[in-house]
């Protein structure tokens, strides 16, 4: 039976997948080919993150591992952190993160941290071994969130519904002051926390303009009414942050997204314009704040799960409700998991020269990787078509959508959607626009094809599915 990745661990430069049977599978190289490998462990796996070039993950008896490439570069390893920084063995683990080349663990409600001191908790050494973080009095976490801004911290939430900060330099946690008990936490890592309680949204810090409003200080602000304006409906299944943007899985199962569009990381189509002649370098941003931010937005589509991390990440993966998953923004050490990729010299020349700005299906853990032999800054771009999101649905009917697809320097002018399969009896409504109603769906799987034409003759097609019930 084929695996499904129930999980998507993102890093800066590592992605891994976890899979529903337990596995782990990850990209490697070998020469100048990519393949997506099954880590070779008897392990069962419940847990992933990675950071920087590295992940870690817990197993079923909640021991912690840390899996990276081999040294050859053509393999994974997994090697099991066995003791503490005292020397007792390390298990109890419940969840773990990244952010870097730091990791921590949450043991029995209490947060481990080692690797880089990104807290200096140790005078700002590197910590051998996992280091017991001091927590409140009769206070246990439930989760943790590393950011990398304000010096380094980490956002705790704890089982009673209150929220804690770790700051650099001080070994005990300051609580936040916030009204009522939380429900979730996240943050922004160029700038910004984030709390929902079970009647309100907070933020703050100093990029409150990537979430729709004005920038906040060290007191936290309601955000609610900013992202129920796009029409977002609490209370949310899910929030999560990356390095700029934040999305919100509603209650709805909608996805809404805000912040620094320049990589396409929110996932409306948009991204900065005109790469090939971005300043100071032609597709290679500057790490400036505020460029091209978006305000509450929906993404077109119902989910079950989204996946990024507030660290230097920018990109998204996304489940849908029939279990496909979804990927978009910065393509950048094959993070999409889409199968392409430039070679190692253009991908630090050029890290956006592959930015999908709108969720893309993908299957990283089956796809057959193609490497550009050498990429042209100058080179004309062709479209990227978006047809939107699979739709399982109990009705004859529906809309589909191309609203998403998107072109460099230059625009899309035709549309044309058609059945994908000849005997397929839907009948499209209007197959040369942007939007088309369908009709007469049969029931199971219809499928349509969407091809986009730019203004300089270029196409680019793609498909989506509707599943009728």
């Amino acid at each position: 039976m084929a695996q499904k990745i129930v999980q998507v661990g993102t890093g800066e430069y590592y992605t891994a997948y976890l899979t529903d049977s337990g596995s782990v599978y990850i990209p490697i190289s070998v020469g100048n080919r990519y393949f997506c490998k099954q880590l070779n462990s008897p392990e069962i796996f419940t847990d992933i993150a990675c950071g920087l070039a590295q992940a870690i993950a817990t197993n079923t008896q909640g021991e912690a591992f840390i899996i990276g490439p081999g040294k050859t570069g053509r393999g994974i390893f997994a090697g099991i952190v066995a003791k503490d920084i005292t020397g007792k063995n390390f298990t109890g683990v419940e969840k773990v993160y990244a952010i870097g080349n730091t990791f921590f663990a949450l043991k029995k409600g209490k947060p481990f941290v080692w690797g880089e001191d990104i807290l200096y908790v140790n005078g700002g050494k590197n910590i051998i071994a996992p280091f017991p973080v001091p927590v409140p009095a009769n206070v246990t976490f439930t989760k943790l969130v590393p950011l990398s801004f304000d010096n380094s911290s980490v956002l705790a939430l704890a089982s009673n519904g209150t929220v804690w900060k770790y700051s650099r330099n001080v070994l005990k946690p300051a609580k936040i002051n916030i009204p009522g008990l939380a429900r979730d936490i996240t943050g922004i890592g160029s700038g910004v926390y984030v709390v929902e309680t079970s009647i309100d949204l907070y933020a703050w810090g100093f990029l409150g303009s990537y979430l729709g409003v004005g920038d906040m200080g060290h007191r936290p602000v309601s955000i609610k009414s900013k992202w129920e304006a796009a029409g977002c409906r609490f209370p949310a299944k899910q929030i999560s942050g990356n390095y700029g943007t934040l999305h919100i899985l509603d209650a709805n199962n909608n996805l809404f997204g805000a912040g620094d569009n320049v990589h396409g990381d929110v996932g409306n189509g948009r991204q900065w314009p005109d790469w090939s002649s971005y300043a100071p370098l032609p597709y290679s941003w500057s790490y400036a704040h505020g460029q091209l931010i978006q305000k509450p937005v929906q993404i077109t589509g119902k989910f079950n799960k989204i996946c990024t991390a507030p660290n230097n990440v920018f990109y998204m993966y996304a489940q849908d409700m029939g279990g496909n998953w979804y990927s978009w923004g910065r393509n950048k050490a094959r993070s999409l998991g889409n199968g392409i990729t430039l070679t190692p010299m253009d991908e630090a020349r050029y890290p956006e020269a592959l930015n999908i700005p709108a969720p893309e299906l993908v299957d990283p853990i089956n796809t057959k990787w193609r490497q550009i032999a050498s990429f042209d800054p100058d080179e004309r771009r062709f479209p990227i078509a978006n047809a939107g999101i699979n739709q399982y649905i109990s009705s004859s009917f529906t809309t589909l959508s191309a609203a998403f697809s998107s072109q460099q320097k230059g625009s899309i002018n035709s549309f044309l959607w058609q059945n994908e399969n000849a005997q397929q009896a839907a009948v499209i409504e209007s197959p040369a626009d942007e939007k088309t109603k369908v009709h007469n769906l049969q029931q199971g799987e219809n499928s349509f094809k969407l091809t986009v034409i730019n203004n300089y003759g270029d196409s680019a097609s793609t498909t989506v599915k509707v599943f009728v019930n």
